[in-house]
């Protein structure tokens, strides 16, 4: 009797282990289905909305967005990009889905490939009013500021934008960089919506030469994306817009912007400028500004050149400038000055050299 007692509560004792295991069985199985649940709702909306019918303007991050957006409803699901990294990135135009090109997420930390299928070029055209007749018109052309169709235009009423396909001013160079470039705008124009279109990359010479003192709209502008300005506000005699508030964290090159914006004199103290690199003659004949801009780091520009080639009325304290490079040729303009620096001379009593115009700004330059 002892025996069979003893041989029972072994039964017993193992009875929860068993309990254990077969619970977490189900659970797995549970989960397994709901991943794949997970799975093919992503799939669904994928296919019904992205699908061929992305375009080459769109960045990884955009499609994402949007397509969390219509999974908005699903609270179980947690979508990212595979690679974080990625987020930039964007889908070259293939038109005959030759390319069999992917977009890969993590959908509750399970990895899940969505086909793009065609991709189309990205573009959008401008739209702006007549001047004449009031009335609502619309172009592909990729330069409004040389035609002469174009040269009375004072309202745009859609920014239009183009994917450069890697041809733009520095192929010349021969460097490559594919830009997401917004129309550059006639000279007349003093009005264009407060949007700024996400897809936009680069503002390259956009309003190069404008003839107004201020462009309404362009103060709210979010340029969180805009990764070159070169020449953006060139040659304008009369502009002082207020772009305090533009997020310009991503811009990596102010190569020209305010190359000759004789009047341009407003409060860019706050701007964020760790990831600028270029400064080649970004305020050369800016006569009027003379604004705060010691805060500004620019610890990672490679070039300096002409940066305040006569900027006359600049006076202000750079000291806090952390200048880390080996050649300042031109900087801040004068002819002669830092053509020959390099480590060993970039010292502040090299100040000597500078216009005198500029002799009182302190600068601190030095190499860690």
């Amino acid at each position: 009797m002892k025996r069979k007692f003893s041989l029972l509560g072994g039964i017993l004792i193992s009875l929860p282990v068993i309990a254990v295991s077969c619970n977490n069985t189900q659970n797995q199985t549970n989960n397994n289905g709901k991943n794949k649940s997970n799975e093919i709702a992503v799939l669904k909306v994928w296919n019904e909305n992205f699908k061929d019918k992305l375009n080459s303007a769109q960045s990884y991050e955009i499609i994402l967005n949007k397509l969390i957006k219509l999974l908005n409803g699903n609270k179980d699901l947690k979508i990212s990009l595979a690679n974080q990294n990625d987020l930039k990135k964007r889908f070259s135009k293939d038109i005959e889905a030759k390319l069999t090109q992917k977009l890969a997420l993590k959908v509750n930390n399970n990895d899940l490939l969505l086909e793009a299928g065609k991709v189309a070029y990205g573009q959008q055209a401008t739209k702006y009013k007549d001047p004449k007749t009031g009335e609502i018109k619309e172009t592909l052309e990729k330069d409004l500021s040389k035609l002469k169709e174009f040269q009375n235009v004072k309202e745009i009423t859609q920014i239009g934008f183009y994917d450069d396909e890697w041809n733009n001013y520095l192929t010349k160079h021969g460097v490559k960089y594919n830009y997401i470039q917004m129309v550059k705008l006639p000279k007349s124009v003093n009005k264009v919506p407060s949007v700024l279109p996400e897809e936009i990359t680069a503002l390259i010479e956009v309003f190069r030469g404008n003839t107004n003192a201020k462009i309404e709209g362009i103060e709210a502008w979010n340029t969180k994306n805009i990764m070159n300005t070169k020449g953006l506000f060139s040659y304008t005699q009369l502009f002082d817009g207020n772009i305090s508030k533009w997020d310009v964290s991503s811009v990596t090159n102010m190569h020209d912007m305010f190359n000759g914006a004789k009047s341009f004199n407003q409060d860019i103290s706050k701007w964020q400028t760790k990831s600028l690199k270029y400064l080649y003659r970004t305020f050369s004949r800016a006569e009027k500004f003379n604004q705060d801009i010691s805060n500004w780091d620019v610890s990672n520009v490679a070039r300096f050149s002409r940066v305040l080639y006569g900027a006359k009325s600049f006076n202000q304290d750079l000291s806090k400038w952390d200048i880390n490079i080996t050649r300042l040729a031109k900087f801040p303009g004068d002819k002669t000055g830092y053509d020959d620096w390099n480590k060993k001379t970039l010292i502040e009593n090299e100040k000597s050299k500078w216009p005198l115009n500029l002799q009182n700004v302190k600068v601190s330059i030095g190499n860690k």
